[in-house]
Formats: C-alpha cells, sequence, structure tokens
C-alpha cells in the first residue's frame, strides 16, 4: 500500500485508525501517531487530541523529531522502539544525529 500521498486529513485520520487497531495493516503505534499528526498539522480537531494522548498509545512522546526533505515526512524516534523509516535518507538522518551526539 503506498499511502504516503494521502493528503486528506480526513484520509489521514482514518490511516491513523487502521495503524491504531491494525485494520488491515500491521498495528503500530508510531505510525497511527505519525497519521494523527499528519492530520492535525491541517487542523483537525480530532486528530490533534489523538496525537498528543500518549497514553492512548502506550509509549512516550518522542525524544526526537527529524523532517526528511527527500520523502517528506517527520520521523518521530522513541527509546524502547525500533523507528520507523519512511526511506533510506531517514534512517542515514537518525545515524547522522546520533554520530553528532556521540562527537558531543
Amino acid at each position: 500500500m503506498n499511502d504516503k500521498n494521502i493528503t486528506d486529513a480526513g484520509e489521514q485520520v482514518k490511516m491513523g485508525e487502521r495503524y491504531y487497531n491494525g485494520d488491515g495493516v500491521e498495528q503500530d503505534y508510531s505510525q497511527a501517531v505519525y497519521w494523527y499528526t499528519k492530520a492535525a498539522e491541517q487542523g483537525e480537531a480530532g486528530a490533534q487530541i489523538n496525537a498528543k494522548d500518549k497514553s492512548k498509545f502506550k509509549f512516550d512522546v518522542p525524544e526526537l523529531e527529524l523532517y526528511c526533505e527527500k520523502c517528506g515526512t517527520t520521523n518521530y524516534f522513541y527509546s524502547d522502539n525500533e523507528p520507523p523509516y519512511h526511506c533510506d535518507n531517514c534512517k542515514n538522518l537518525l545515524d547522522e544525529y546520533n554520530q553528532k551526539k556521540g562527537d558531543e
């Protein structure tokens, strides 16, 4: 499923619900947050609530957010799970961040 091109806030909320419930996709709370956040950025009120309700997702708020210009997504990284990578550049961004963090 190529869902990266979904721009309608209502459809993004539906994608968030699908990932939250595991409806037709593997259940993935970080993807649910991703889609709720995309919809929230467009002013979708229900998505704004869902994106911020961290108790709903059973994990904390992201430790780090990195925007990937190549694929146009914001990656949310948490300490307790493997981050979702939308493209190879997303993984490179995290690797570069961790390298700089280690150099400090």
